[in-house]
């Protein structure tokens, strides 16, 4: 049999919208050589399910478990593993029903920089059902819809998260015969070219996955990989990754100081609880190994209405082989306590903290102020906005004393509006959004803050080269 296919005569159907930066990671850092021995890569995953405003209509726990299963499968052959270390449920029906110009907004829905935050979307709408997009390449986010369930579709995201490039990439130049593999297409040798399998997705589906040697692609020599989790294949053919691939991948993660962060694994300390010490809470953990921890931050929020009631702040640090703190300040009350001092310990290494432990709470008369809310301030509490200056992007964080309808509005020197993020509904406690700035010009803006309604923050931001 004989195929001959006019390549620009078949609408592409996008199976992922990650866009290629216009510089490649490595070239821009003046790295040439992947590595070829490396050490295994623990990865931690942060989850944001998206709900409607009820909770309820969303993507199951057992199929986000069953997908990442397989993206741990998919990555095995380089000791890549991901680890869920915290999930969220964002009831939110404006990213419920989700268009792809939301993307922007949805991955500024509490961010971490020591993880890859991965947002789940239903099937509400063709585009939430169908979106598969990453930040960027390398990038620390990706958002994947519901269509994709049960495909390498996540690992593919995943892999332009880790560095990796379509194996039909054109924008660093077309590599018809492989002679420029190291330069061109997704700079990675031991991927056949590839003039774009979406073209042929119909004929691979007939074929069993396999690429008919007798398919005219010229000028490209025969034959791409439909296999490869890469490529623009049916979702259903796509299985692994190439040994290049995979040395790419450990290359751009051994030179991102972004994707260290999120690699870098520090347990949580479990089992915090607290006993009667002389009148004083005296706080008990369990040791954290592998690795051991260098120390024990404590932090604590006195209040009178709840654990998520006001900021938690850092009151103390201990050695690493210290699983007990004394708060000789707190005065334990059994009697009409008013108050409730309450703590939580995280672990760090090597500047990097873990995620926080359980939350316990200790009745208490101690007269410390407690986190009430302030009327000035409406529903947010603890603005901050970081860095500023900024180059590319900031974070906005604030804290929620009770649930609210929060939106973001940007605006020039001049007034004009030029970015509106409506966030929703958000539960109460910490938000924090990232605004990217990268499509705007250098100079001042102002944001503002409004939860339900109100203007509750206002400030000047300065955007430098």
């Amino acid at each position: 049999m004989f195929l001959s296919f006019n390549l620009t005569a078949f609408a592409q159907t996008d199976t992922c919208q990650t866009v290629t930066p216009p510089e490649d990671f490595l070239e821009s850092i003046g790295v040439t050589q992947y590595v070829h021995s490396y050490s295994s890569k623990k990865f931690n995953l942060f989850i944001h399910i998206i709900a409607d405003q009820t909770g309820h209509s969303r993507i199951s726990d057992e199929e986000i478990d069953d997908w990442l299963n397989l993206l741990n499968s998919d990555f095995n052959s380089g000791n890549i593993t991901f680890e869920v270390v915290g999930k969220e449920i964002i009831k939110n029906d404006y990213f419920y029903y989700y268009s792809y110009n939301k993307f922007d907004e949805l991955i500024s829905v509490n961010p971490h920089d020591n993880a890859i935050d991965i947002y789940f979307l239903g099937d509400a709408t063709q585009d939430a059902k169908t979106v598969a997009k990453a930040e960027s390449i390398p990038s620390t986010a990706f958002v994947i819809g519901a269509g994709w369930k049960g495909t390498s579709v996540i690992s593919h995201e995943m892999g332009h998260c880790l560095g990796l490039y379509h194996t039909h990439e054109w924008r660093f130049g077309k590599d018809f015969d492989g002679s420029g593999c190291e330069e061109k297409g997704d700079k990675v040798c031991d991927t056949p070219p590839d003039p774009g399998l979406e073209f042929f997705r119909e004929a691979l589906e007939e074929n069993n996955c396999q690429f008919d040697e007798n398919w005219d692609i010229s000028p490209w020599i025969c034959c791409p990989q439909p296999e490869n989790i890469m490529s623009y294949a049916p979702p259903t053919c796509m299985q692994w990754f190439t040994s290049g691939q995979i040395s790419r991948a450990l290359t751009i993660i051994e030179n991102s100081s972004v994707l260290q962060k999120a690699y870098f694994y520090i347990s949580t300390p479990q089992n915090l609880s607290w006993h009667n010490y002389s009148g004083n809470p005296k706080l008990t953990w369990d040791l954290v190994t592998n690795p051991d921890a260098d120390s024990y931050n404590i932090y604590r929020n006195i209040n009178n209405c709840g654990e998520d009631c006001g900021p938690f702040i850092h009151i103390a640090s201990v050695n690493g082989n210290i699983t007990s703190y004394i708060d000789n300040d707190i005065t334990i009350s059994y009697k009409n306590s008013q108050l409730n001092a309450y703590y939580y310990v995280t672990a760090m290494k090597q500047n990097h903290e873990s995620f926080p432990s359980n939350i316990i709470d200790v009745p208490t008369n101690s007269m410390a102020k407690p986190a009430e809310k302030n009327k000035n301030a409406g529903k947010i509490k603890s603005v901050g906005v970081y860095p500023n200056p900024f180059n590319s992007s900031i974070t906005i964080s604030f804290y929620l004393i009770s649930d609210s309808i929060v939106n973001i509005i940007i605006y020039t020197l001049l007034g004009e509006e030029i970015k509106r993020i409506n966030l929703g509904l958000l539960d109460k406690g910490m938000q924090n959004f990232h605004v990217d700035f990268s499509n705007h010009n250098y100079g001042i803006y102002y944001y503002v803050i409004t939860a339900s309604d109100k203007i509750i923050d206002k400030g000047k931001l300065v955007y430098l080269k």
